[in-house]
């Protein structure tokens, strides 16, 4: 091992000066024996394996495996990257559930930017199962990832039209084909459920593409 590579086991830690936080996994430290490459990312140091990174991400598949300039060089700066969303983006391809609301944006755009499946999948999961927020933005935030489950999740979530309505954008025909249809099958199938239970009165005014749906009026007997 290199001076250098023992100076920067010795004095790489997790956190920046008068930081206390803690992560699951310690990326800071030169292991020789599953560290081949250096990624930095807002200033901060993370030593990866080179190959365990690209078996899950085409981009660095290819950065590190063809005939790229920085597959030759001992550390890659990458360029806005925070290196919060980095650590959590390599906390979740070494098999860790770190994945929280605080996170997730990040990751998910990582993920986008550099073609990975496998944390993408956990932040669709946790969206669909544990996030805490509104089923609006979990809804915008499906549309611009294009996770077709979660949207798909979603929508069949919805107990009524109100419910439906309060997850779409207001320009509902920028929706892709296959999420028009699964809302119009969703609405469908709630406007059937409500007509067999009967209960009219007070019933907000529903929609169809051919304008408002008549609703059942009663005459005194």
């Amino acid at each position: 091992m290199t001076e250098s590579r023992k100076r920067e086991k010795k004095d790489l830690s997790l956190t920046a000066p008068g930081e206390t936080k803690k992560y699951i996994r310690d990326f800071g430290v030169f292991d020789e024996t599953t560290s081949d490459g250096v990624l930095v990312a807002s200033g901060r140091k993370f030593h990866v394996s080179k190959h365990h990174l690209a078996s899950h991400s085409n981009f660095f598949k290819s950065m590190f495996f063809k005939e790229f300039d920085e597959s030759t060089k001992d550390e890659i700066v990458l360029e806005n990257v925070e290196a919060e969303e980095l650590q959590k983006f390599l906390e979740t391809i070494n098999g860790e559930l770190c994945i929280d609301d605080k996170c997730v944006d990040g990751v998910l755009r990582l993920s986008d930017m550099w073609c990975a499946a496998t944390p993408m999948n956990a932040c669709e999961r946790f969206l669909m199962r544990d996030s805490k927020k509104s089923r609006k933005d979990i809804f915008s935030i499906a549309r611009g990832y294009n996770l077709q489950k979660l949207k798909d999740d979603l929508i069949s979530k919805a107990n009524n039209h109100a419910e439906l309505q309060s997850i779409l954008p207001s320009d509902v025909m920028s929706l892709d084909h296959a999420t028009m249809g699964a809302i119009l099958k969703k609405f469908s199938a709630l406007t059937t459920s409500h007509s067999r239970i009967g209960h009219y009165e007070g019933t907000p005014q529903y929609y169809s593409h051919r304008g408002p749906i008549p609703q059942p009026t009663y005459s005194p007997t």
